[in-house]
């Protein structure tokens, strides 16, 4: 009996069309998730991303139209993300014509849409700031890529048609994409540094000496910057570098060290020519603390600037920092400002 009236209920839910109906949505890779969340706009294009947090709502949204086309539905933390054209978009919720949303978007740039869903089913979308799209991405998973389905209303003429047909879903699958613009850079490097003016006269106490330093000797430097979604980076470094020294002609047999440790904030342009090729520009201003040891010792500080450009290779969370440096820099008259080649490694957070 009870297994008549278990099979009496489960035609019911059928024929009233409330039977469990298998999920319309899948997830994608996690390799691909990440490479997404990270992705770059194209060359002359813009990203959009739609994104759903973890709301009260169903299951699954009602479906997400892009540009009068049908998109799919989301899950609870889960994402979709397309290129576009530099014009304007449209998103909307079918069936609900008045949550829509327009986007004016420009190229190069990266826009977040949120979609939340209440209880009864009703969802709402809301553009959000970059910082907080980007943050709020981070819990979500990437859909399978869906191309865009039928159209809910035609197009008024055939050149809107065209404009909505470029709508296409942005880094295919097992492409890597390169790191987000925006975000911040930790840059560890070494080279080699050739001091501008071997041979100074260099003065401790009341005593002056003719001192020939080793003409280029390695580096080491650690950075910290801020980098913005328009390619502008912001940070400060700290650089450590030791030459010899011999004294001539005061003290034939004398020798030492020369240790200049430098502090600059710098400023960046960073131009993206390829999906991880980064070359870069830009120039700091500072202080330099020298110290001398051996037979000649003191301490001295003073004023250090550069002029810097490079190339970035970036994948993802982790690149290939190269750059070439030319500083001024002198700290009680032992001039220590040359040229530097440096070369290291980057990490994108």
């Amino acid at each position: 009996m009870r297994i008549r009236s278990a099979v009496l209920l489960g035609v019911c839910l059928c024929v009233c069309g409330v039977a469990p109906s298998p999920a319309a949505v899948s997830f994608a890779e996690p390799g691909a998730g990440r490479a997404a969340r990270q992705a770059l706009p194209p060359s002359g294009r813009a990203l959009v991303y739609v994104y759903r947090p973890a709301d009260g709502g169903p299951e699954e949204s009602p479906v997400l139209v892009l540009n009068n086309h049908a998109i799919g539905r989301l899950a609870r933390d889960s994402f979709y993300y397309w290129s576009v054209a530099p014009d304007t978009t449209s998103l909307a919720i079918d069936g609900q014509p008045a949550r829509s949303l327009t986007l004016r978007c420009e190229a190069g740039r990266i826009y977040f849409v949120r979609l939340t869903t209440g209880r009864a089913g009703d969802a709402e979308l809301h553009q959000v700031a970059y910082g907080v799209g980007r943050k709020e991405l981070q819990q979500a998973r990437l859909l399978s890529p869906v191309q865009p389905a039928a159209t809910r209303a035609p197009a008024a003429s055939t050149a809107t048609a065209a404009t909505k047909a470029e709508t296409t879903a942005a880094a295919p699958s097992g492409q890597p994409a390169a790191a987000a613009p925006g975000g911040f850079n930790l840059i560890v490097k070494g080279g080699s540094y050739s001091l501008g003016s071997n041979t100074q006269d260099v003065t401790a106490g009341a005593t002056t000496f003719a001192v020939s330093f080793e003409s280029s000797a390695p580096i080491f430097g650690v950075e910290g910057e801020w980098m913005f979604d328009n390619g502008w980076a912001v940070g400060g470094e700290l650089l450590v570098q030791r030459h010899s020294y011999t004294d001539l002609p005061a003290l034939p047999d004398g020798k030492g060290d020369m240790t200049a440790t430098k502090f600059l904030v710098n400023g960046k342009k960073y131009f993206r020519v390829a999906n991880v090729v980064r070359p870069f520009v830009g120039g700091g201003l500072g202080f330099a603390v020298v110290n001398m040891s051996g037979d000649i010792n003191g301490t001295g500080t003073g004023f250090a600037a550069q002029a810097l450009g490079g190339v970035l290779f970036q994948w993802q969370t982790f690149g290939i920092y190269t750059e070439v440096a030319y500083q001024t820099a002198e700290s009680n008259g032992v001039d220590t400002g040359g040229l530097g080649l440096f070369a290291g490694a980057n990490f994108h957070f």
